[in-house]
């Protein structure tokens, strides 16, 4: 017979003990499910890592690809420039001067760049002219294609032929031409740069995708040109791709997996077209390489598994009975908690997180990339113009447009990225582990910036009534570890950021270990340039002007900073620094107030009351709405002859908007001051618009001037633009005459008034005037 007290308390236990064994095996199935979720998760991660890595390479590889093509077609249209019509009719190599000439040129140009390993002149019949090498080879290319094309099509611009062996190297490459022309627009000939495909290759080996892993190049045909690993015996051949499908449906770039054709092994794979160019990239990364990681964990989870299972049937049989303690407390409400933590570390604008909370992942992020060996990068944001949008349409619409920018910036990157908007109109991206490679890790970097400003410069849609155009400024550094703190490396992005303002506004800069000293530099400059006028450290240095008979016609001002400490400040160094920063417009009314003021002081001297002084004036004080009431007002206050006023101007700023520049021009013809066209022919020089300026004057530049006795290109030159003055009913004169011989040439070719060290250098005042009363 059962004890009572047995027969009351086995139900009890039993229903204990079957819950507690409900509850083991329903804890270890969440185990085992939690288990295959997570592998599940981890197999899409570790498939989408592998997507975006090959898609970053390609990436990198289209900007490379693109930038190795068009720094060779630079050279091509330099060459097209450089060589003469007549060169097409000498005698082929370097027997003659201007074949050794041209030969030096090639040559110059081919140790530019590293993938370029050779540059050739083909004549009309396809034979090989003259070339960057020496002995030039005896070669006819008039069977190749790309020649052909070039002889039959005066238009075809730039010619990219198909993957090829040269006849000269044996080795594979691509050979990119353009045509020449004699002067009646028939074909002259060809020049053409040969890529060898090695160093493509050779750069393709650096990547490192794996065990597995693939990257190649293709013409558009997919003919292929450059692999890695290599496979020698399918260069030039036309490969079966599952991109064809994606290219026939003018898709520029995709991801996908397949088996490649040419070794079998699965992979996912990227391409990507390269922008006008025939040529198309692909990377790919195996399956056996991107997912060894996830076959190791599929092994470590079971026994993961298998141990749960035997501690849950363990603690089943010893733990009979299992307690729930229920614990009540007062919690005090998250929601104020949170909210002070949202406003401590988000800005409250955008939602994006603040220089607080960047600064922590950003110390975050140097620890992670000193343990991985990855580098990371910061791009600092500036909107360009802001105030402008502040100042005509008010904060309100500031803030739309702030708002827009944070959300536009999210959209370029990745999550695992970070976007601050740290104030302002500035804002701070942090890219992580992107690569270990240097060059690789800038290239990817690089591409983000650029897809920034893309998306940057796009319209904001304000309201239904304000679209506003804007553009950006980004500064690029990298970091690598703890080498420097969160601080300095916000201040390296924001030098670079500087440094594309300085460029012209929607540009991106990598930082520059130097860039920081010559800032610094910059800045100590600008503060003393500030200063210099208010100290009169400016003078005025006069170089005198004179005719065919040595008789002074005048002279010109030029300006001198002489710095108490740094001595005599070249022109070169603070008058840039003068026109970047607006200082120049003070600078300039100054100049023009002393040279005026010396007219009036010349007036009361028979000696001097003829002479004619020239001022240079820079763009920016031309191009102001006031500048002919300015000169106007100065001729008028120190009551001087206006005829004895020159104002030099340059070439360049004149075209930036020619009817207004006519305008303004013939406002001061109106005043009464003389014009003179400086440093002419080397700028824009075209009778189209030079007809219609008002000018008196021509200078020819010193750069022609100098060679004029022995080059005769510059003797060509100089004569034309004397010719073209004449033609025009100008003054000309040349500047930089520093030998008689020079001042014959000219002489003999009808200029007749001169400038330059053989008459006289730019003296201070009491030694200008000596020099007067001795001539």
């Amino acid at each position: 017979m059962t004890p009572p007290s047995q027969k009351e308390l086995t139900p009890y236990h039993r229903r204990s003990f079957n819950w507690t064994l409900f509850s083991g095996f329903a804890g270890l199935a969440g185990i085992i499910a939690m288990l295959v979720f997570s592998l599940a998760s981890e197999y899409q991660n570790a498939n989408q890592n592998a997507k975006n890595e090959v898609e970053n390479i390609t990436q990198m590889l289209d900007e490379n690809a693109s930038a190795t093509f068009n720094n060779a077609d630079l050279l091509l249209r330099e060459m097209q420039r450089d060589v003469r019509p007549w060169d097409m009719l000498l005698s082929r190599g370097t027997r003659s001067a201007r074949g050794q000439e041209l030969h030096s040129l090639l040559e110059s140009q081919a140790n530019i760049l590293p993938a370029v390993s050779v540059i050739r002149i083909i004549d009309s019949k396809g034979n090989n002219i003259y070339g960057s090498t020496n002995p030039i080879p005896h070669i006819n290319i008039s069977d190749r294609p790309y020649f052909q094309r070039q002889r039959a099509d005066a238009t075809a611009g730039l010619v990219i032929s198909a993957p090829l062996i040269a006849r000269t190297t044996g080795k594979w490459s691509f050979v990119l031409s353009r045509r020449l022309n004699f002067k009646d627009g028939s074909f002259a000939g060809i020049v053409l740069v040969v890529l060898n495909l090695d160093y493509i290759q050779r750069l393709y080996h650096a990547l490192n995708l794996g065990t597995y892993g693939v990257v190649a190049l293709f013409d558009s045909d997919l003919r292929l040109a450059a692999r890695y690993p290599p496979s020698e015996k399918d260069i030039g051949k036309i490969a079966d791709l599952n991109a064809k499908f994606y290219l026939d449906k003018r898709i520029t770039h995709a991801v996908y997996h397949a088996r490649a054709p040419l070794d079998g092994i699965p992979r996912v794979f990227a391409f990507r077209k390269v922008d006008n160019l025939p040529l198309i990239v692909f990377a790919g990364i195996a399956d056996e390489d991107y997912l060894a990681a996830w076959h190791r964990h599929i092994w470590q989870s079971s026994i993961v598994a298998m141990i749960f299972s035997f501690m849950v049937i363990g603690f089943v049989l010893l733990q009979r009975r299992a307690e729930d303690v229920l614990r009540k407390s007062d919690i005090k409400s998250k929601s104020d908690d949170e909210q002070i933590a949202y406003l401590a570390f988000y800005d409250q604008l955008t939602g994006l997180p603040n220089r607080r909370l960047l600064s922590d992942r950003l110390h975050q992020a140097l620890v992670a990339s000193e343990r991985s060996g990855r580098k990371g990068a910061l791009l600092f944001i500036d909107l360009d113009n802001f105030k402008s949008l502040i100042d005509t349409l008010g904060y309100d619409m500031a803030d739309l447009m702030l708002k827009q920018t944070a959300q536009r910036l999210e959209a370029c990157v990745r999550k695992s990225d970070s976007v601050a908007h740290i104030d302002g109109d500035e804002f701070v991206v942090m890219l992580e582990d992107l690569s270990a490679i240097p060059v690789i890790a800038a290239a990817l970097a690089e591409a983000v910036g650029e897809k920034i400003l893309a998306s940057l410069s796009q319209p904001y849609q304000l309201d239904t009534h304000h679209e506003h155009h804007s553009t950006a400024s980004v500064g690029v550094t990298l970091f690598n570890g703890g080498q420097l703190t969160t601080d300095e490396l916000l201040k390296q992005a924001d030098i670079a950021m500087f440094q594309a303002k300085k460029a012209g506004r929607n540009t991106l800069r990598f930082f520059d270990p130097q860039m920081q000293a010559s800032i610094t530099a910059r800045f100590s400059l600008e503060g003393e340039l500030r200063k210099a006028l208010e100290l009169q450290q400016f003078h005025l240095y006069y170089q005198v002007q004179v005719d065919s008979s040595h008789h002074p016609l005048g002279a010109e001002a030029l300006i001198r900073w002489i710095h108490p400490l740094r001595g005599l400040v070249p022109p070169d160094k603070f008058i840039p620094l003068a026109e970047e920063t607006g200082l120049i417009l003070p600078i300039g009314h100054w100049v023009l107030e002393t040279a005026c003021a010396q007219l009036k002081v010349w007036e009361q001297n028979a000696l001097t009351r003829d002479l004619v002084l020239a001022v240079n004036v820079s763009a920016r004080q031309f191009h102001q709405t006031d500048f002919v009431a300015q000169v106007q007002a100065v001729v008028q206050h120190h009551a001087i002859n206006p005829r004895l006023l020159k104002l030099e101007l340059t070439e360049g700023m004149l075209i930036e908007n020619i009817e207004e520049t006519i305008a303004t021009m013939g406002a001061l013809n109106e005043v009464g001051v003389k014009l003179s066209l400086d440093d002419f022919g080397t700028g824009y020089s075209s009778l189209q618009y030079l007809k219609r300026l008002p000018i008196d004057q021509l200078k020819i530049d010193q750069s022609f001037v100098r060679d004029i006795t022995t080059d005769k290109d510059d003797m060509a030159i100089v004569h034309t633009i004397i010719a073209m003055a004449q033609s025009l009913d100008m003054q000309v004169i040349a500047e930089g005459v520093e030998t008689k011989e020079q001042r014959q040439l000219l002489l003999n070719r009808g200029c007749i008034h001169y400038q330059g060290y053989l008459f006289g250098r730019p003296v201070p005042i009491e030694q200008f005037e000596a020099l007067l009363k001795q001539s």
